[in-house]
């Protein structure tokens, strides 16, 4: 039988897809976990929920509920402390990214297999999903689109004013792709 460390490792190898979902992970919690189980059996604290929400820019961790959050002594049906039943758990791909946090270092960014396999078992606060796509300049290589960019757009108005806004996209969509999304 494969330890889980083992699993997580082989679905790691699973290429991102095109169109598919990348999500991250708070480094901090991914190395609990590789602590704990790379140890059979661990004798190592149990790693907790999978704690995302330090990854979002300031503004958005105050608008968290308070009913996705969890304290140290709340325990659910498995006995081990901070793993929420997941009903309360938030998912955006639309969430700001802290500016401040970089790939490798405050956070590590896993294929869909490896997030549904962890997110299961140890549940979490903040999902973050982001879009796979292809990389433009490379046909065989994929990217994945961490911080989305604000475009503002004005349309000329015909005898009266222009109206303008803003909009909010990938950094991989073409001016095409942009106008179909804002028209």
């Amino acid at each position: 039988m494969q330890s889980e460390w083992e699993v997580i490792k082989g679905l790691e190898l699973e290429p991102l897809k095109v169109g598919s979902y990348a999500y991250l992970v708070d480094s901090k919690w991914w190395s609990r976990w590789r602590d704990y189980a790379c140890h059979t059996p661990s004798t190592l604290p149990h790693p907790g929920r999978i704690t995302n929400i330090q990854l979002l820019s300031a503004k958005q961790q105050t608008k968290i509920p308070l009913s996705s959050q969890q304290t140290e002594d709340t325990q659910n049906q498995t006995g081990f402390p901070n793993i929420p039943n997941n009903t309360h758990t938030l998912s955006n791909q639309n969430y700001t990214l802290n500016p401040l946090c970089i790939e490798g270092n405050d956070f590590k960014i896993v294929n869909d297999a490896v997030w549904s396999n962890l997110s299961k078992k140890y549940g979490h606060d903040v999902s973050l999903p982001r879009l796979v796509h292809a990389d433009p300049f490379d046909s065989s290589s994929t990217k994945v689109d961490l911080r989305n960019v604000t475009v503002r757009v004005t349309f000329p108005a015909v005898g009266g004013r222009d109206e303008t806004f803003d909009v909010e996209t990938s950094r991989f969509k073409t001016l095409a792709e942009l106008v179909d999304d804002v028209v």
